[in-house]
């Protein structure tokens, strides 16, 4: 387990505020130096602490939906090749090793029904000896705090239903976003040597993908084992609850201290949210006080421990 210092979070916060942010502005904002910021920063990514620094990129505005995919193996013979699978698939998103009822969970996008029809059904086709179960669910919309780990509770982003009017993108967008999309400090740059495309278009098409909210904010993906916390995903299935029911939910499980992502979904389970806890204890007192805040209202809930992360993109290949 790492232990950060007060300068060390402080530096997380602001690189997690804004990961394209320059060493000197990160300094002047965290109350260091240059040399200080740039040092804890090499030493967050050497030290395994910070495992990503990925653009946030509102997918959904293009017309795709996002599913919650949860896969039950029947053994262990063929679960290596199955998360390959995933990880290569290019409408993946995420893909994690968990234990409890699901072995593996995971998400991807699909344009329309017949896409996630098909998606379904070539995993059942390849995997379908192996799998003892599927389930799924649409995300409909997701609340992520990342940083509750180091004591910053404030909403990070949150992405809701797109509208109905597309952005327009051109074939030079999307490349801009693949870039951004693994490297959030990817240089200006090395973006134009790829794209063939001059510095000053880059960063003029760049500023339009943020205007239009196709760029939603750049980001950190923190390792929370390395600061000592072990995550869980929790499975609610509700009762009939109301638009004024659930926003008071959504209230309550936003002010939990151990919650960091939330989404509303539409399918077996009605929210699917991932907490930390650095001890069973703290894991116990969490499914409590949601016991006791939904009372009648929680028809059933499952709880899953989350291990290895395999995948982890807002932007997989087959978006472009």
């Amino acid at each position: 387990m790492i232990k950060l210092s007060i300068k060390d979070r402080k530096i997380l916060y602001e690189l997690s505020k804004d990961a394209r942010l320059s060493a000197s502005k990160i300094a002047r904002k965290a109350g260091v130096s240059k040399d200080v910021a740039v040092y804890t920063i090499s030493k967050l990514l050497k030290g395994n602490v910070v495992r990503q620094l990925f653009t946030l990129i509102n997918t959904e505005a293009l017309g795709f939906t996002r599913h919650e995919l949860y896969i039950k193996l029947k053994s262990e013979e063929r679960e290596k090749e199955l998360i390959s699978y995933l990880k290569d698939h290019q409408m993946f998103m995420w893909a994690r090793s968990s234990l409890g009822d699901w072995d593996l969970l995971t998400e991807f996008y699909a344009r329309d029904n017949l896409e996630y029809e098909k998606t379904l059904r070539e995993i059942s086709t390849k995997f379908g000896s192996s799998i003892k179960k599927m389930n799924s669910a649409v995300v409909l919309r997701e609340h992520c705090f990342p940083l509750k780990s180091i004591g910053y509770k404030e909403e990070e982003h949150s992405i809701e239903e797109p509208s109905s009017e597309k952005p327009k993108l051109d074939k030079e967008d999307f490349k801009i976003l693949k870039q951004l999309s693994s490297n959030a400090r990817i240089s200006i740059v090395e973006i134009a040597k790829t794209t063939k495309l001059s510095p000053d278009a880059v960063i003029y098409r760049i500023k339009n993908l943020i205007k239009n909210k196709m760029i939603l904010g750049y980001r950190v993906a923190v390792d929370e084992t390395m600061l000592g916390f072990s995550k869980y995903k929790i499975l609610l299935k509700l009762g009939n609850i109301n638009e004024q029911t659930y926003s008071k939910l959504l209230t309550f499980l936003k002010m939990q201290k151990s919650m960091q992502y939330i989404k509303r979904c539409v399918g077996e389970w009605d929210f699917s949210i991932t907490i930390l806890a650095k001890d069973t204890n703290e894991l116990r007192k969490t499914i409590l006080d949601i016991k006791s805040n939904l009372k009648q209202a929680l028809d059933d809930y499952k709880i899953l421990i989350l291990f290895e992360e395999h995948k982890n993109t807002y932007f997989p290949e087959g978006i472009i």
